[in-house]
């Protein structure tokens, strides 16, 4: 089982980031998306 504190530790650290790449690179919705797919693959 994985450790839901640090994925939640790592999401709330670096979403802002992860969205703001994705958002310069793709439609907002896509964005959105790719940005949480990249966070729960990491």
């Amino acid at each position: 089982m994985r450790d839901s504190a640090g994925f939640e530790a790592l999401y709330v650290a670096h979403r802002g980031h992860v969205v703001a790449y994705c958002l310069r690179r793709a439609r907002r919705p896509d964005a959105y998306e790719a940005a949480d797919e990249t966070l729960l693959i990491a």
